[in-house]
């Protein structure tokens, strides 16, 4: 029997405790861990790569903290270049609720430059 779900993943983003701690990576010591610092204690990090950005935060000063998942994805495709940037800008505009597309691309965009100021880029 099939098992459907990723057991060793090559990139982790939590940003929450419980996400973390349920899907941490065991089997694996390369995964890129992606968190946000403000909700999620790290404990060790088993050789993985771990990465950390205040995504709620920055929702928090865009005015609505239901953007900071686009915060993170923002800071995702800066960090590991698996999408290109107009490609997952796209996905936003097509995904996110009417009148919210600004708000979205600006979260997005947030993300995206502080992991460049951070130098994970």
């Amino acid at each position: 029997m099939l098992y459907p779900y990723i057991e060793a993943p090559s990139v982790l983003v939590a940003m929450s405790q419980e996400a973390y701690d349920k899907y941490f990576p065991k089997k694996r010591e390369d995964t890129l861990v992606i968190i946000d610092e403000d909700l999620v204690i790290p404990k060790k990090t088993n050789g993985n790569r771990l990465l950390v950005i205040p995504a709620r935060r920055i929702a928090e000063k865009l005015g609505r903290v239901a953007v900071a998942n686009v915060v993170m994805l923002g800071f995702l495709t800066a960090a590991t270049g698996i999408i290109s940037m107009d490609a997952m800008k796209k996905s936003i505009l097509i995904s996110v609720p009417k009148n919210t597309e600004e708000l979205n691309l600006n979260a997005f965009e947030q993300g995206y430059a502080y992991a460049q100021k951070a130098g994970v880029v």
